[in-house]
């Protein structure tokens, strides 16, 4: 086996990983929140809505009210920013940060005409299009050079440009989509623990395509913890996994066999990834 050419195929695919889970959250999953620090004083604005648009642009959307911190700021001109997008797996028993995006940039607000012609000719992410029903809305173009991801992997930088060239914002195939996550979190999540535990062993044995993330100790007296398998995301390249135990949180990424599309397809390639996990075991002895 040539060593360098097996390190240069995991760099490919984390690097395949990051790009999509990034995507994901830019395009409008997850929670955004923006501090605009520059000019002072500074601006916080949490939940603000956020996506890409047909452009590849990252905007951001909020509906300021007079009492809004934005009524005193003269938004026609420029401001620099810090952008948080957090996503928390959505088990309900164990929350975790599963991933973020953070970058810095420059936002430019647009004029009320320029928002909506951009609406009308479907140019804007449906999470910010829905919020022009019935309420004044404030849409921003946010201009960075490199994101950060932070990710059960560690931490990656992403020229935005890459973004770009893969595809961001052009008709790309992300998956899932924001209004998709809970089908495809519920539908892994149907799965019996045993058998995800099954797919968690095999990615760590090495029987099947995938990564170990990361592994430590735990130093905690819930007994309630117990042995938790939660499936903390779902991505269209695979899954990420956490199992939990009195001893360690391992967390494994579990490579589908080929990109998936739909909530059909992740279905059919979860339950191939399970019966390759379950007959790849090796015998006891």
């Amino acid at each position: 086996m040539d060593l360098g050419q097996t390190d240069g195929s995991h760099a490919a695919r984390s690097h395949a990983r990051a790009c999509s889970l990034t995507r994901r959250l830019m395009g409008g999953a997850g929670s955004a929140s923006v501090l605009m620090y520059r000019p002072q004083p500074a601006i916080a604005l949490e939940f603000v809505a956020h996506g890409i648009t047909a452009h590849g642009q990252f905007v951001i959307a909020t509906c300021p009210n007079d009492q809004s911190p934005l009524a005193r700021v003269d938004v026609s001109q420029p401001a620099d920013v810090r952008v948080e997008i957090l996503r928390e797996t959505p088990d309900l028993e164990l929350r975790v940060l599963a991933s973020s995006v953070h970058m810095l940039g420059t936002l430019r607000w647009m004029n009320p005409v320029e928002a909506d012609q951009m609406r009308r000719l479907g140019l804007l992410p449906a999470t910010i299009a829905d919020l022009f029903e019935g309420a004044d809305v404030l849409v921003g173009i946010v201009e960075t050079e490199r994101v950060l991801l932070y990710a059960d992997g560690g931490v990656t930088p992403i020229p935005y440009r890459t973004l770009l060239a893969e595809g961001i914002g052009f008709g790309a195939s992300v998956f899932p989509r924001p209004e998709e996550e809970l089908d495809c979190h519920t539908l892994v999540a149907g799965v019996s623990a045993c058998l995800l535990s099954s797919v968690c062993r095999a990615v760590i044995d090495g029987r099947v395509p995938g990564a170990v993330c990361s592994r430590s100790p735990v130093v905690t007296n819930c007994e309630h913890l117990g042995h938790r398998m939660v499936c903390t995301d779902v991505d269209r390249l695979g899954m990420t996994l956490l199992h939990v135990n009195s001893e360690e949180a391992v967390t494994v990424f579990a490579e589908f066999e080929e990109p998936v599309t739909d909530l059909a397809h992740l279905r059919a390639s979860v339950s191939r990834l399970v019966e390759s996990s379950v007959s790849a075991r090796q015998p006891r002895i």
